[in-house]
């Protein structure tokens, strides 16, 4: 059985905290140390790359 997934957008970084996980453009972009939440990276990753990655963090 599947889980329902909610996605938000923010167009910066404040006041972002109490998710599972983020998807960022880059690393680079971001302070990854202000998150309470593990940060996923698009940057040099296929989709299907970025899919496997956040189902490896929801399955922990």
């Amino acid at each position: 059985m599947k889980s329902t997934i909610e996605v938000k957008m923010f167009e910066s970084d404040e006041q972002v905290s109490g998710y599972d996980f983020g998807v960022v453009r880059a690393l680079s972009d971001v302070n990854v140390d202000q998150y309470d939440f593990p940060v996923v990276s698009v940057e040099g990753n296929s989709v299907q790359d970025i899919v496997d990655d956040v189902e490896k963090r929801l399955s922990r």
